[in-house]
């Protein structure tokens, strides 16, 4: 008998539902139902920075893959023909100035544009 939410001890209290009656699972045809295709078409999808550049990467026939080398702690990348370094949502690229390497923020299409012009510049050295 519940007092707490304002029963009585006159008030019976119902048993809870038994568990023994569960719901049959709906059988899988192979096709996807309507109101489930308008929920995934819906639905956002979360990249991290990482697995972005490697679709953007792809897009543009880009390698882009780890290399044996950290910078402040980070895993640094290939990325076309650039190093790069992640740090949370940000991409730094390595820059050759003098005697030590300089790691500059840079935006996407300034990443993109530094990795194309060193393909470039490789295929070239390469004839």
């Amino acid at each position: 008998r519940h007092f707490m939410s304002g029963g009585s001890a006159d008030t019976a209290v119902e048993p809870p539902p038994s568990q023994n009656h569960k719901q049959p699972l709906p059988q899988h045809n192979g096709s996807v139902p309507a109101s489930m295709k308008s929920a995934t078409a819906n639905e956002s999808v979360t990249l991290s920075l990482s697995d972005y550049l490697t679709e953007v990467a792809g897009e543009h026939g880009l390698v882009f893959r780890p290399k044996k080398a950290q910078h402040l702690g980070k895993q640094v990348y290939q990325f076309g023909g650039v190093s790069i370094c992640l740090d949370r949502n940000a991409v730094y690229v390595a820059t050759n100035k003098g005697q030590g390497t300089d790691w500059q923020l840079a935006s996407l299409e300034n990443l993109l544009a530094l990795a194309k012009a060193s393909k470039a510049t490789e295929r070239k050295g390469a004839n």
